[in-house]
């Protein structure tokens, strides 16, 4: 073998070599992509599955957020209704009971509020204060109550009193003192004409 064929020969083996090295290369190159895809395929559907996971979350925080605003909304509205429904039943029920007072009723009417006014206060020296149009109806009805009662003490007083319907019974020495007048004694029941009404209004409701 002469010279050029062993250059030849050389370069033959080396470029074989060569050509082994770079598959193996390849080959190599190609294992690691593979795992490198793998890798980030598992990192990216574990990072996918994270963020959905999160989301649902997210939206589930959201839903009982906007349920209990909802329904917080939704007791604002009910309370607001009912308060308006009271009210306005209220108006009616002050309009209708100081219509009273230009009814011949109205005198017993005056008459229970006193008694009553009186008890509650449980003084022996009493005054009693009301309007110029009732003064002169409550004057005759302490008259009576005097008769009736001679241990106690009652007095008129002259000075006329921003009351409609009733009177304040104060004891003479002016440390206790009784409302007892058709608006108050309104006022005291509201509950229990709330719970009626309130009471009707749900059995009409199941009825309809």
């Amino acid at each position: 073998m002469n010279i050029q064929e062993k250059i030849r020969a050389m370069v033959k083996h080396i470029q074989t070599k060569a050509d082994e090295e770079l598959e193996m290369i390849n080959a190599d190159a190609n294992k690691r992509s593979d795992a490198i895809t793998k890798k980030y395929r598992e990192t990216a559907e574990q990072r996918y599955a994270e963020i959905v996971e999160r989301a649902k979350k997210e939206a589930k925080q959201i839903t009982r957020k906007q349920s209990a605003r909802s329904e917080l909304e939704a007791g604002k509205r009910l309370m607001e209704a009912r308060a308006k429904i009271l009210e306005s039943a209220m108006d009616e029920i002050r309009e209708k009971a100081e219509a009273v007072i230009s009814t011949e009723n109205y005198s017993s009417v005056l008459e229970k509020l006193i008694r009553e006014a009186l008890e509650t206060l449980d003084e022996r020296n009493v005054v009693l204060k009301t309007n110029l149009k009732d003064r002169e109806t409550v004057k005759r009805i302490v008259n009576r109550l005097k008769k009736e009662m001679p241990k106690l003490k009652i007095a008129v007083s002259q000075e006329n009193t921003e009351i409609k319907g009733g009177i304040i019974a104060e004891s003479s020495d002016g440390r206790v003192a009784v409302v007892n007048t058709i608006a108050k004694k309104i006022e005291e029941n509201r509950e229990q004409f709330a719970f009626l009404l309130f009471g009707k209004l749900g059995k009409m409701i199941k009825t309809s």
